[in-house]
């Protein structure tokens, strides 16, 4: 189970179960790169979620742990 919140005054929580994810993107612009933050952006049928600035060593682990836990599960994601 991932959650990932969001919001300063108000926040939103976002809880997405692992195995539901069908795609996984992360993106780094010049800036972010110099900086070795990433944005991690994970899409399901329902939409995208993103997780934007976290360390970039950081990213690398989850965006691994997640391919990963996707492609072993054998859950039904439907």
């Amino acid at each position: 189970m991932l959650m990932v919140s969001k919001g300063l005054f108000e926040t939103h929580h976002t809880y997405l179960e692992i195995f539901k994810v069908q795609n996984i993107k992360m993106k780094q612009n010049i800036f972010q790169e110099r900086n070795k933050v990433a944005d991690l952006i994970l899409q399901t049928a329902s939409g995208k979620i993103k997780i934007p600035s976290i360390n970039f060593e950081d990213a690398i682990k989850i965006y691994n742990y997640t391919l990963f836990k996707v492609e072993t599960s054998k859950i039904s994601w439907m």
